[in-house]
């Protein structure tokens, strides 16, 4: 019987590796539960564990709100000596992480996370990072309807289960989480040094940074001119 172009496909570890880099890390995990072939080939690419945060990933861009300058910021390659008043590492939050868009106006601000945080069934997101390269710090500020009720602190890179149980520890012993008698909680999650891909201070510093490398580029032809 001929073996179908699907079937080649989807035997071939390469191939299978180069799709599901092409997915979200939603379908990659998903996948990886289709059988130990595909489990198989997740485990063990460096990529696809990246990708689903299992491994830390290298930094690759940061946000630098320049002197004299603070509504105009940059993103740049992070080995870009350009300086900077505040620079910041661009950092990818883990989805489960991201139950409530973070409103603040802080850059440091990542998140926000509610008790579903605290209620989610065990499974592999316990082994993943809290975000994608992982902050050197992390500060969690909960809140609740009569305000803040305590800051924890910790030290990354961590995993969500591992973050999950220290707050848990730490309700117990300082009651960093309202109780529930006082309605429902909010904690906001902060990076040391870093801010979200999702935040508008990025946005804005990737238009800057394009139409500066464009000006750049005018101001060369230009002196070539004037040069011939």
């Amino acid at each position: 019987m001929a073996i179908s172009a699907a079937n080649t496909v989807f035997q071939t570890v390469e191939l299978v590796e180069m799709i599901l880099l092409d997915c979200s890390m939603e379908d990659a995990a998903r996948a990886r539960e289709v059988n130990s072939f595909f489990k198989d080939i997740v485990d063990c690419s460096k990529s696809l564990r990246r990708k689903m945060f299992l491994d830390p990933a290298l930094s690759s861009e940061k946000l630098c709100c320049r002197e004299g300058k603070p509504g105009q910021p940059l993103v740049v390659q992070h080995g870009d000596n350009t300086y900077g008043d505040d620079i910041r590492t661009i950092v990818k939050v883990h989805p489960l992480l991201q139950v409530r868009r973070c409103h603040s106006i802080e850059p440091a601000d990542l998140a926000e996370i509610d008790e579903r945080f605290f209620n989610r069934a065990p499974g592999m997101w316990e082994n993943m990072l809290a975000t994608q390269p992982p902050c050197a710090e992390l500060k969690f500020t909960s809140n609740d309807e009569f305000g803040p009720m305590g800051v924890r602190k910790v030290s990354q890179p961590q995993t969500l289960g591992q973050i999950r149980d220290e707050l848990a520890a730490y309700h117990r012993e300082c009651f960093l989480l309202p109780k529930r008698a006082l309605g429902r909680f909010v904690i906001t999650i902060s990076g040391c040094g870093a801010t979200s891909e999702d935040h508008s201070q990025v946005a804005k510093g990737r238009t800057y940074a394009h139409w500066e490398k464009r000006l750049r580029g005018l101001r060369r032809i230009r002196e070539r001119e004037r040069q011939h």
